[in-house]
């Protein structure tokens, strides 16, 4: 019976263990106060300084009654937007006869070099004038301009083209539109009727030819009128624009502040002959992941060679990050640096090391993709985030998942209402390094009930050789 005995009081021991610490209520971070159901709120940097976890695999979502909620971390997603443009059309109407040569030159650039002014400038022969024309046998509209013009070419479509036309009582004229590259085979796009009917204060007006043409299908349009063509003088062309443009979230931006080093020079082999002027290390207490990074000298001129090693632990040797040539300098009123550069790693410590010597304190820079909480809302607010010991974040995604994609919605997609975390400043752990108190109770309590199953164990073992004997 005493072998039982320790079995059960081992077991016993790690149980009570496991539910006093799974239940000690966790200190809140953030918090909610919303009546919605489905909320989303972007996370800022300050998170990473409590969670031990990059992914943030230890963070939950409960209310106030101390409610565990289905939630999911992801990053904040691109936002699309499809906006209508209108852009003005470069054209130019072509007598009959016209040769092709001709018609190439309309839309030619030329690029002229200003000596005095030591600038480049490029003027387009497409603007200028035309030559007075007496009849028109259609309009050319040069779409490389409009490439040029367009803002954004993601989605582009060119969705019609607006004509300026003669105003008229009673109009009804027959347009065709066809599209090429060189001018010399042409592909039928549209044909269309544009009506200008008035009568007793009232009007009819249709001036539209639509396309929904990719920007890029053609270099040129062939606008010609093929029916009742009394009056064709157009007096503007506008490109009615489609485009679908995508709002990219700022990335998640903060800065790491540095202490000048005593060793001024660091070998990372027998071959390393880099000789830096001056050094700084620094070390960073969070564990948010790094994508880039970058160096703020502040309003300090620099434009030489810098290198930036790395490591996790004091004992640990550097490696090499980055090294190349570093820009700081002010161009009118506002200073500008090279842009940021990719980081492969999440370490802990840093090392900058500058050719020249410089007079201001460097910050280290870093960025990586925002993230927000997603979660589903009940009767009992506020919501708070809080950090558990129990990486419990990936099944309480599944629950979310699971709810979303079932019949809750009834096949509606949620409309999540954007809210954002009010942070309540708690006591930040000490280091990254240190152990809650829970941490370190739930682990001792572990490590007791192992040795005593161990021992347990031996003790069966050799009972059964005395009884085998």
């Amino acid at each position: 019976m005493k072998p039982f005995s320790w079995l059960m009081s081992s077991l016993g021991l790690l149980c009570s263990s496991w539910c006093a610490v799974a239940n000690v209520p966790a200190v809140p971070i953030y918090e909610i106060k919303s009546q919605e159901t489905f909320i989303q709120a972007p996370l800022d940097h300050q998170i990473y300084f409590y969670s031990r976890n990059t992914e943030l695999g230890d963070l939950q979502v409960i209310d106030a009654k101390g409610n565990k909620l289905p939630f999911r971390i992801a990053e904040i997603a691109v936002e699309s937007q499809n906006i209508q443009r209108e852009i003005p059309a470069v054209f130019f109407p072509v007598a009959p006869n016209t040769s092709e040569e001709l018609l190439r030159s309309l839309g030619s650039t030329s690029i002229q070099v200003n000596s005095e002014k030591v600038q480049v400038e490029i003027i387009e022969s497409s603007i200028a004038p035309a030559p007075k024309i007496d009849t028109v046998d259609f309009y050319l509209i040069d779409l490389k301009t409009f490439h040029r013009n367009s803002s954004n070419s993601s989605g582009l479509t060119l969705k019609a083209l607006k004509l300026g036309l003669p105003q008229e009582d009673n109009s009804y004229q027959t347009w065709s539109v066809s599209g090429s590259n060189d001018l010399r085979q042409w592909t039928s796009l549209s044909t269309s009727s544009l009506v200008q009917l008035r009568k007793e204060g009232h009007a009819l007006i249709q001036d539209k030819i639509r396309l929904n043409l990719e920007y890029q299908d053609f270099g040129y349009l062939k606008l010609r009128c093929e029916a009742n063509c009394s009056s064709t003088n157009l007096s503007s062309i506008t490109i009615i624009e489609d485009s679908k443009f995508h709002f990219f979230p700022a990335d998640m931006r903060w800065t790491l502040a540095g202490e000048a080093s005593s060793k001024k020079v660091v070998k990372l082999d027998e071959n390393d002959r880099w000789q830096p002027s001056t050094a700084y290390e620094f070390i960073r207490d969070d564990v948010a992941p790094i994508e880039n990074f970058a160096i703020d000298l502040g309003e300090q001129l620099y434009g030489d060679r810098i290198r930036l090693l790395a490591r996790n632990r004091s004992q640990d040797a550097w490696q090499l990050l980055y090294q190349g040539i570093w820009f700081n300098t002010k161009l009118g009123q506002e200073w500008h640096s090279s842009k940021a550069q990719p980081l492969y790693g999440n370490y802990r410590q840093f090392r900058l090391e500058l050719l020249n010597p410089i007079q201001t304190q460097p910050q280290l820079v870093f960025y990586t993709k925002p993230k927000w909480v997603q979660f589903i809302g009940n009767d009992s607010s506020p919501y708070s985030l809080v950090v558990s010991i129990l990486q419990e974040a990936e099944s309480q995604t599944r629950i979310l998942d699971s709810l979303l994609n079932s019949r809750f919605l009834n096949g509606q997609s949620p409309g999540w209402v954007n809210h954002q975390w009010v942070f309540l400043n708690p006591p930040k752990p000490e280091s990254i390094s240190s152990l809650s108190w829970r941490s370190l109770v739930f682990w001792g309590v572990l490590t007791l009930a192992v040795v005593l199953l161990a021992l347990l164990s031996i003790k069966l073992f050799r009972q059964m050789n005395v009884k085998a004997e």
